[in-house]
C-alpha cells in the first residue's frame, strides 16, 4: 500500500466543475458553462501554479454559469469577480460562456440531481460511505484515507465509462472498487447517477 500521503492523479480539466457545489440548482446549458469555466481555471492553475481561488473564485463561477453574462458590463455585477479580474480575464470568460451556450444539448452535461433524486443520492452515499468504512476496518486503515464523502459524491457524478474518478484511481479503487461496484450499478438502473 502507498504512503498516506500519496497524491491522486490529477483529474481532467474538463470533469473540475464535478467537484464543485451548487450543481443541482443549474440547467444543461448553465453546468455546460461551469465546466467550461472550471477547465479554464483549472488550466490556469496548473499552468501558474496557483490555488484555484487565486485565479478564480468557486463562487464566481457559479454566479456567472447561473446568470450567463454577454458584455463585460454583466460581469461587473457578478460580485466575486473583483473589477481586476474582470480587466483581465473579462473577454476570455465571456467566450468560454459564449461557446458553452452554443454547443448542441447532446455535448452538455446531464443535469445533476435534484429533490427526490437527491434523496435517493444522499442515501446512496451513506450506503457508500458504510461500504468504505467495512472495508477500511477489514484493512486496518482509516476509511477517509480510502474515500472521503466528497470523493463519493464526485464518484456519483461519474459517467459509468469514466470510473473510477481520479481521487480515487489506483489502490484505492484496487481496494473497495469490489464493494462498491454492485451499489452503483444499482444506483444507475435506478437513474440515480449516470
Amino acid at each position: 500500500m502507498p504512503p498516506a500521503r500519496a497524491r491522486p492523479l490529477p483529474a481532467a480539466p474538463e470533469d473540475a466543475y464535478l467537484r464543485l457545489g451548487g450543481l443541482g440548482s443549474l440547467d444543461r446549458r448553465q453546468l455546460a458553462a461551469l465546466r467550461a469555466l472550471a477547465a479554464w481555471r483549472e488550466r490556469q492553475a496548473r499552468e501558474r501554479d496557483l490555488p484555484r481561488n487565486f485565479v478564480l473564485k468557486e463562487a464566481a463561477m457559479v454566479t456567472m454559469a447561473r446568470r450567463q453574462p454577454q458584455e463585460l458590463a454583466d460581469l461587473a455585477g457578478v460580485p466575486e469577480l473583483p473589477p481586476k479580474q474582470v480587466e483581465r480575464y473579462g473577454e476570455t470568460l465571456l467566450r468560454l460562456i459564449r461557446e458553452a451556450r452554443q454547443l448542441p444539448p447532446e455535448e452538455m452535461p446531464a443535469p445533476r440531481p435534484r429533490g427526490a433524486r437527491d434523496e435517493r443520492g444522499r442515501e446512496l452515499v451513506d450506503r457508500l460511505v458504510e461500504a468504505v468504512r467495512l472495508r477500511a476496518e477489514a484493512i486496518g486503515v482509516t476509511p477517509t484515507l480510502l474515500a472521503s464523502r466528497r470523493d463519493l459524491k464526485q464518484l456519483l457524478a461519474c459517467p459509468a465509462d469514466r470510473l473510477p474518478p481520479p481521487a480515487l484511481a489506483g489502490w484505492r479503487w484496487e481496494q473497495i472498487g469490489a464493494d462498491l461496484e454492485p451499489l452503483l450499478a444499482e444506483a444507475r438502473t435506478k437513474g440515480i447517477m449516470p
